[in-house]
Protein backbone atom coordinates (compact mmCIF):
# COMPACT_ATOMS: atom_id res chain seq x y z
CA UNK A 1 0.00 0.00 0.00
CA UNK A 2 1.35 3.43 -0.98
CA UNK A 3 1.78 6.17 1.61
CA UNK A 4 -1.09 8.12 0.01
CA UNK A 5 -3.46 5.16 0.13
CA UNK A 6 -2.36 4.49 3.69
CA UNK A 7 -3.26 8.04 4.72
CA UNK A 8 -6.62 7.76 2.97
CA UNK A 9 -7.32 4.52 4.84
CA UNK A 10 -6.54 6.24 8.14
CA UNK A 11 -8.86 9.16 7.26
CA UNK A 12 -11.66 6.73 6.33
CA UNK A 13 -11.24 4.87 9.60
CA UNK A 14 -11.27 8.13 11.55
CA UNK A 15 -14.55 9.10 9.83
CA UNK A 16 -16.21 5.84 10.90
CA UNK A 17 -18.86 6.62 13.59
CA UNK A 18 -17.91 3.50 15.54
CA UNK A 19 -14.28 4.60 15.58
CA UNK A 20 -15.37 8.11 16.61
CA UNK A 21 -17.11 6.60 19.63
CA UNK A 22 -13.99 4.58 20.42
CA UNK A 23 -11.84 7.70 20.08
CA UNK A 24 -14.12 9.54 22.51
CA UNK A 25 -13.86 6.67 25.01
CA UNK A 26 -10.06 6.61 24.68
CA UNK A 27 -9.90 10.36 25.30
CA UNK A 28 -12.15 10.01 28.33
CA UNK A 29 -9.87 7.31 29.74
CA UNK A 30 -6.85 9.55 29.12
CA UNK A 31 -8.54 12.43 30.94
CA UNK A 32 -9.37 10.14 33.86
CA UNK A 33 -5.70 9.16 34.14
CA UNK A 34 -4.63 12.79 33.91
CA UNK A 35 -7.04 13.65 36.75
CA UNK A 36 -5.60 10.85 38.86
CA UNK A 37 -2.08 12.07 38.14
CA UNK A 38 -3.01 15.59 39.29
CA UNK A 39 -4.62 14.13 42.41
CA UNK A 40 -1.45 12.19 43.19
CA UNK A 41 0.58 15.39 42.88
CA UNK A 42 -1.87 17.14 45.23
CA UNK A 43 -1.61 14.28 47.72
CA UNK A 44 2.18 14.61 47.67
CA UNK A 45 1.89 18.34 48.42
CA UNK A 46 -0.72 17.63 51.09
CA UNK A 47 1.64 15.22 52.84
CA UNK A 48 4.39 17.82 52.75
CA UNK A 49 2.01 20.39 54.24
CA UNK A 50 0.97 18.00 57.03
CA UNK A 51 4.60 17.25 57.81
CA UNK A 52 5.49 20.95 57.86
CA UNK A 53 2.49 21.78 60.05
CA UNK A 54 3.33 18.98 62.47
CA UNK A 55 6.75 20.56 62.88
CA UNK A 56 5.07 23.92 63.53
CA UNK A 57 2.88 22.35 66.23
CA UNK A 58 5.91 20.80 67.90
CA UNK A 59 7.78 24.12 67.72
CA UNK A 60 4.78 26.04 69.08
CA UNK A 61 4.38 23.57 71.94
CA UNK A 62 8.04 24.02 72.80
CA UNK A 63 7.50 27.80 72.68
CA UNK A 64 4.63 27.50 75.17
CA UNK A 65 6.81 25.53 77.58
CA UNK A 66 9.60 28.04 77.23
CA UNK A 67 7.25 31.01 77.77
CA UNK A 68 5.73 29.35 80.83
CA UNK A 69 9.17 28.62 82.21
CA UNK A 70 10.31 32.22 81.75
CA UNK A 71 7.04 33.58 83.17
CA UNK A 72 7.36 31.33 86.22
CA UNK A 73 10.88 32.63 86.80
CA UNK A 74 9.71 36.22 86.47
CA UNK A 75 6.86 35.57 88.89
CA UNK A 76 9.26 34.01 91.38
CA UNK A 77 11.58 37.01 91.19
CA UNK A 78 8.70 39.49 91.56
CA UNK A 79 7.30 37.70 94.55
CA UNK A 80 10.73 37.53 96.15
CA UNK A 81 11.35 41.22 95.55
CA UNK A 82 7.76 42.16 96.53
CA UNK A 83 7.51 43.77 93.10
CA UNK A 84 4.49 44.01 90.77
CA UNK A 85 3.70 40.68 89.08
CA UNK A 86 4.74 40.42 85.43
CA UNK A 87 2.10 40.21 82.68
CA UNK A 88 1.43 36.82 81.11
CA UNK A 89 1.24 38.21 77.58
CA UNK A 90 4.21 36.13 76.35
CA UNK A 91 2.56 32.91 77.51
CA UNK A 92 -0.76 33.93 75.98
CA UNK A 93 0.97 34.69 72.68
CA UNK A 94 2.72 31.33 72.72
CA UNK A 95 -0.57 29.56 73.42
CA UNK A 96 -2.22 31.37 70.50
CA UNK A 97 0.62 30.29 68.20
CA UNK A 98 0.21 26.71 69.38
CA UNK A 99 -3.56 26.82 68.87
CA UNK A 100 -3.13 28.28 65.38
CA UNK A 101 -0.59 25.57 64.52
CA UNK A 102 -2.91 22.80 65.77
CA UNK A 103 -5.81 24.22 63.76
CA UNK A 104 -3.60 24.40 60.66
CA UNK A 105 -2.57 20.76 61.19
CA UNK A 106 -6.20 19.70 61.60
CA UNK A 107 -7.14 21.46 58.36
CA UNK A 108 -4.13 20.06 56.46
CA UNK A 109 -4.95 16.52 57.64
CA UNK A 110 -8.60 16.95 56.62
CA UNK A 111 -7.54 18.18 53.18
CA UNK A 112 -5.19 15.23 52.75
CA UNK A 113 -7.95 12.84 53.78
CA UNK A 114 -10.30 14.37 51.20
CA UNK A 115 -7.65 14.02 48.49
CA UNK A 116 -7.17 10.36 49.37
CA UNK A 117 -10.91 9.82 49.17
CA UNK A 118 -10.99 11.59 45.80
CA UNK A 119 -8.18 9.35 44.59
CA UNK A 120 -10.34 6.30 45.17
CA UNK A 121 -13.09 7.92 43.09
CA UNK A 122 -10.58 8.72 40.33
CA UNK A 123 -9.35 5.12 40.28
CA UNK A 124 -12.95 3.96 39.90
CA UNK A 125 -13.43 6.46 37.06
CA UNK A 126 -10.39 5.00 35.28
CA UNK A 127 -11.77 1.48 35.65
CA UNK A 128 -15.12 2.54 34.23
CA UNK A 129 -13.41 4.46 31.39
CA UNK A 130 -11.28 1.43 30.51
CA UNK A 131 -14.39 -0.74 30.45
CA UNK A 132 -16.03 1.79 28.15
CA UNK A 133 -13.04 1.55 25.78
CA UNK A 134 -13.31 -2.24 25.77
CA UNK A 135 -17.05 -1.97 25.07
CA UNK A 136 -16.41 0.33 22.09
CA UNK A 137 -13.71 -2.01 20.76
CA UNK A 138 -16.17 -4.89 21.01
CA UNK A 139 -18.76 -2.84 19.11
CA UNK A 140 -16.17 -2.02 16.46
CA UNK A 141 -15.14 -5.66 16.13
CA UNK A 142 -18.73 -6.95 16.12
CA UNK A 143 -19.14 -7.02 12.29
CA UNK A 144 -15.83 -8.85 11.90
CA UNK A 145 -16.74 -11.30 14.64
CA UNK A 146 -20.15 -11.82 13.07
CA UNK A 147 -18.53 -12.72 9.74
CA UNK A 148 -16.24 -15.19 11.51
CA UNK A 149 -19.22 -16.73 13.30
CA UNK A 150 -21.14 -17.02 10.03
CA UNK A 151 -18.14 -18.70 8.39
CA UNK A 152 -17.77 -21.04 11.37
CA UNK A 153 -21.48 -21.89 11.35
CA UNK A 154 -21.36 -22.56 7.62
CA UNK A 155 -18.27 -24.73 8.05
CA UNK A 156 -19.89 -26.61 10.92
CA UNK A 157 -22.89 -27.30 8.71
CA UNK A 158 -21.04 -28.35 5.56
CA UNK A 159 -17.55 -29.49 6.56
CA UNK A 160 -18.50 -32.88 8.05
CA UNK A 161 -20.39 -33.82 4.86
CA UNK A 162 -17.58 -32.57 2.61
CA UNK A 163 -14.92 -34.34 4.65
CA UNK A 164 -16.94 -37.55 4.65
CA UNK A 165 -17.16 -37.48 0.86
CA UNK A 166 -13.47 -36.60 0.45
CA UNK A 167 -12.51 -39.27 2.94
CA UNK A 168 -14.49 -41.82 0.91
CA UNK A 169 -12.97 -40.59 -2.35
CA UNK A 170 -9.52 -40.81 -0.82
CA UNK A 171 -10.23 -44.38 0.29
CA UNK A 172 -11.33 -45.24 -3.24
CA UNK A 173 -8.05 -43.81 -4.57
CA UNK A 174 -9.98 -41.87 -7.19
CA UNK A 175 -7.02 -39.49 -7.33
CA UNK A 176 -4.78 -42.26 -8.64
CA UNK A 177 -2.37 -44.67 -6.93
CA UNK A 178 -3.64 -48.15 -7.78
CA UNK A 179 -6.68 -50.23 -6.86
CA UNK A 180 -8.04 -51.78 -3.72
CA UNK A 181 -11.12 -53.92 -3.04
CA UNK A 182 -13.43 -50.92 -3.35
CA UNK A 183 -11.80 -50.07 -6.69
CA UNK A 184 -12.51 -53.52 -8.04
CA UNK A 185 -16.10 -53.25 -6.90
CA UNK A 186 -16.39 -49.96 -8.75
CA UNK A 187 -14.68 -51.57 -11.76
CA UNK A 188 -17.26 -54.36 -11.82
CA UNK A 189 -20.10 -51.94 -11.56
CA UNK A 190 -18.89 -49.40 -14.10
CA UNK A 191 -16.86 -51.43 -16.61
CA UNK A 192 -18.80 -54.67 -16.96
CA UNK A 193 -19.52 -55.56 -20.55
CA UNK A 194 -16.99 -53.11 -22.04
CA UNK A 195 -14.31 -54.07 -24.49
CA UNK A 196 -10.60 -54.04 -23.49
CA UNK A 197 -10.04 -50.61 -25.07
CA UNK A 198 -13.22 -49.34 -23.50
CA UNK A 199 -12.06 -50.67 -20.10
CA UNK A 200 -8.74 -48.78 -20.46
CA UNK A 201 -10.65 -45.59 -21.22
CA UNK A 202 -12.86 -46.29 -18.21
CA UNK A 203 -9.85 -46.78 -15.93
CA UNK A 204 -8.45 -43.40 -17.00
CA UNK A 205 -11.89 -41.85 -16.50
CA UNK A 206 -11.84 -43.04 -12.88
CA UNK A 207 -9.47 -40.17 -12.12
CA UNK A 208 -12.44 -37.82 -11.86
CA UNK A 209 -10.65 -35.07 -9.86
CA UNK A 210 -8.46 -32.67 -11.91
CA UNK A 211 -4.74 -33.03 -11.29
CA UNK A 212 -4.27 -29.60 -9.59
CA UNK A 213 -6.75 -30.69 -6.90
CA UNK A 214 -5.08 -34.02 -6.15
CA UNK A 215 -2.83 -32.77 -3.34
CA UNK A 216 -5.63 -30.80 -1.76
CA UNK A 217 -8.00 -33.77 -1.85
CA UNK A 218 -5.32 -36.06 -0.44
CA UNK A 219 -4.79 -33.61 2.42
CA UNK A 220 -8.48 -33.13 3.14
CA UNK A 221 -9.17 -36.85 3.00
CA UNK A 222 -7.04 -37.20 6.15
CA UNK A 223 -9.77 -35.33 8.03
CA UNK A 224 -11.82 -38.54 8.04
CA UNK A 225 -11.80 -38.79 11.84
CA UNK A 226 -11.81 -34.98 12.31
CA UNK A 227 -8.68 -35.16 14.50
CA UNK A 228 -7.60 -31.64 13.58
CA UNK A 229 -10.70 -30.18 15.24
CA UNK A 230 -8.98 -30.93 18.57
CA UNK A 231 -5.77 -29.08 17.72
CA UNK A 232 -4.81 -25.99 19.74
CA UNK A 233 -5.62 -22.53 18.34
CA UNK A 234 -3.38 -20.80 15.83
CA UNK A 235 -0.97 -19.08 18.23
CA UNK A 236 0.26 -16.55 15.67
CA UNK A 237 -3.28 -15.60 14.65
CA UNK A 238 -4.30 -15.17 18.29
CA UNK A 239 -1.20 -13.02 18.88
CA UNK A 240 -2.11 -10.78 15.92
CA UNK A 241 -5.60 -10.28 17.36
CA UNK A 242 -4.20 -9.52 20.80
CA UNK A 243 -1.76 -6.94 19.36
CA UNK A 244 -4.44 -5.32 17.20
CA UNK A 245 -6.83 -5.00 20.15
CA UNK A 246 -4.03 -3.49 22.25
CA UNK A 247 -3.44 -0.90 19.51
CA UNK A 248 -7.15 -0.10 19.42
CA UNK A 249 -7.03 0.72 23.14
CA UNK A 250 -4.75 3.67 22.35
CA UNK A 251 -5.62 4.51 18.74
CA UNK A 252 -9.17 4.39 17.38
CA UNK A 253 -7.81 4.46 13.79
CA UNK A 254 -5.67 1.33 14.28
CA UNK A 255 -6.13 -1.43 11.69
CA UNK A 256 -8.56 -4.19 12.66
CA UNK A 257 -7.26 -7.74 13.10
CA UNK A 258 -7.23 -10.01 10.08
CA UNK A 259 -9.10 -13.30 10.04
Amino acid sequence: MSAHKGRLAVVERQADPARAELSSAINQAARARETLSKCDASIARGRELVSTTENLVESAAAGVEDARHQHAGALSDAIGDNAPLPASSAVEAALRREADAKLALEQAAAGLGRLKQDRHDHELAITLADLAVIAEINKLLAPTIERIVIDAEAAAATLPRALSVLGYLGKLNLVGAGSNIDDREVDDALLAGLSRSEREVGQRAKKVIPAPLEARVRSLSHFGHFAQFNQPPDVQLVARWREACARLRADASAVLPDT
